[in-house]
């Protein structure tokens, strides 16, 4: 987080003190992902699956440079113009060589900000190559170091963009094809909208011409879509063999000039995509076994005229203008390089420690399954706590329940017992009164006054009981519903 201030910008350490992993290079493969070459046309770069290769003889003999690279599914390039300084977009991250791709040293991936560090394209601001945005499975994202740091520009997880356009007429217009619609950015990249929708199918490429008004060309499984009117209305072109439409690039020279790629074909246009013609690809005569699926082209103007396709099974080469092509084999070897000349970024290198990718994958995933432990055995002593708790509490709620229950049990036999003692009251006072009923029956008149008012104050007390009574046994209810 402090590099700067440590004083660790652009230090690298040697490659003494590295592990071989960073710098030697498995099994070779030529399945070719892209293409591109400096300025002057005298190097030409291809990414493939498993390596990145030079050549400095038009294409006769290649060079597999590794050095810092490893991460060899290299899926995009961008050369900035009139310089060495090249970046390799992977699946793993950007790289940046300011050696014309002889050693990688610097290494972009989600410590720099590039939280989604699949690469599908890069494309190099025109009018300033610090500028850079990268197109990911996660939207677009934008640096405006060279690299050493990117920020998002447009983001969708959902939504993975996959090819990054600038307008030929202002830098400014940034078009984006996503795998849900085009974006456009007048402002380049504060705001965006969604575009030509209701137009156009998903586009698998596109490119934008310097012409005025701006012309725009658009690739997708339906075939080849142009606008001559910077995309207020497009046209569809009739022509079959543009079916699925993959790649397609105009001569810097000319625009009227065009080169375009299907899955199996290889096409030319001398006016502007009106009319097309085949360029033969004979793979059988070039010795091999089935048609070559094209992923990629290029076209060289400069020195001797090139033009390069690449394919899952390797380059195709015609520095004819496609009469004729070339298969020359892309080989590397797994050498380690020499220890003196390997190197890597200091801030890479303590990124590495810092994850354990230093150490190995067996390492990370010891430190992994460590964690886990750890996780799981923080967890379960939490459970255990609680569980502990929760039977502590249960057995208070038990002991209380019966201590209250015997409270309850005892009041209630309490009330039952003074509930009889005031029941043979009760009985008692009726059998008193019935008693000086009878004596009421046999004395003379003299003394039935007297008689009178000793029954009615028994009669009296009696109410009183009987009204006490009434209040224990409303009690006793409420007791016996608790």
């Amino acid at each position: 987080m402090h590099y700067e201030s440590l004083g660790l910008n652009h230090k690298e350490i040697e490659g003494d003190f590295l592990p071989d992993k960073y710098f030697e290079v498995g099994s070779t493969g030529t399945a070719i992902q892209a293409i591109a070459s400096s300025s002057d046309g005298s190097r030409i770069y291809l990414g493939s699956h498993h390596g990145f290769y030079v050549s400095t003889d038009a294409g006769k003999h290649w060079n597999r440079h590794d050095q810092g690279l490893f991460v060899q599914d290299v899926r995009t390039l961008a050369v900035v113009p009139d310089s060495p300084t090249i970046y390799a977009g992977t699946s793993g991250g950007v790289f940046k060589s300011d050696d014309g791709g002889i050693s990688w040293p610097e290494w972009f991936d989600a410590a720099s900000g590039l939280s989604s560090p699949t690469i599908n394209h890069l494309a190099i601001h025109p009018g300033d190559s610090d500028t850079l945005l990268a197109a990911t499975d996660g939207g677009i994202y934008h640096s405006d170091d060279a690299g050493e740091s990117w920020s998002p520009l447009l983001i969708d997880d959902d939504n993975p963009a996959h090819r990054i356009i600038f307008s030929g007429n202002d830098p400014q217009t940034i078009y984006v094809l996503m795998a849900k619609g085009i974006y456009r950015s007048l402002n380049a990249g504060k705001h965006w909208e969604d575009v030509w929708s209701d137009m156009l199918p998903p586009l698998d490429v596109m490119i934008s011409l310097k012409s005025d008004p701006e012309f725009l060309y658009g690739g997708s499984a339906e075939g080849l879509h142009r606008t001559f009117n910077a995309g207020r209305n497009w046209l569809k072109s009739k022509e079959k063999d543009l079916r699925p439409l993959k790649h397609i690039i105009a001569d810097p020279d000319n625009i009227a000039k065009l080169h375009a790629i299907t899955d199996r074909r290889i096409l030319h246009s001398t006016n502007g995509g009106d009319d097309w013609k085949v360029l033969d690809l004979d793979w059988k005569a070039l010795g091999l076994s089935f048609a070559p699926e094209l992923t990629s082209f290029h076209s060289i103007s400069k020195g001797a005229p090139l033009l390069l396709a690449g394919s899952n099974q390797g380059l195709f080469i015609s520095s004819d203008a496609g009469e004729s092509w070339i298969h020359p084999p892309i080989k590397g070897n797994g050498m380690h390089s020499k220890p003196l000349v390997r190197k890597m970024d200091m801030v890479k290198f303590i990124t590495e420690l810092h994850t354990g990718r230093y150490f190995g994958s067996y390492f990370v995933l010891l430190v992994d399954l460590a964690t886990l432990g750890l996780v799981g055995l923080v967890f379960s002593g939490i459970a255990i706590l609680l569980f502990k708790a929760k039977k502590k509490q249960t057995a208070k709620q038990l002991q209380s329940t019966s201590k209250d229950s015997e409270e309850v049990w005892e009041d209630i036999h309490e009330k039952v017992e003074d509930l009889s003692i005031e029941s043979m009251e009760v009985h008692d006072m009726i059998e008193h009164i019935g008693q000086h009923l009878e004596k009421c029956k046999s004395v003379y008149l003299t003394k039935e006054k007297k008689e009178i008012d000793e029954i009615g104050r028994h009669i009296t007390t009696l109410d009183r009981k009987m009204h006490y009574l009434m209040e224990r046994i409303g009690e006793f209810e409420k007791i016996s519903k608790n």
